[in-house]
């Protein structure tokens, strides 16, 4: 029961930072073009490109993320499984 309450948790956590990974260079960008608009008077186009950069850089960053945080959740599920199978045998 506790290992399946502590996956679920791992997992919800997993989801909610590649979520968080995938927005914030999006948001950093569309902050950068901003200031870049109103304060260097840049053209408004300059939005665009911030963004669509800023997701595709997200993008990165998520399946980065993602790919490190499954590797390491399949590491501890076969820690648990050894655990649980030594216990077995000690029975």
């Amino acid at each position: 029961m506790r290992n399946r309450v502590f996956n679920t948790f791992y997992i919800l956590n997993i989801v909610f930072q590649g979520i968080l990974t995938l927005l914030t260079p999006a948001a950093l960008f569309f902050f950068i073009s901003y200031l870049l608009v109103k304060r260097c008077s840049f053209p408004d186009w300059c939005y665009a490109i911030a963004i669509i950069l800023g997701i595709l850089t997200g993008l990165y960053s998520m399946v980065k993320f993602l790919i490190g945080a499954t590797g390491a959740f399949e590491r501890i599920e076969r820690e648990q499984n050894k655990k649980s199978e030594k216990g077995k045998r000690n029975d």
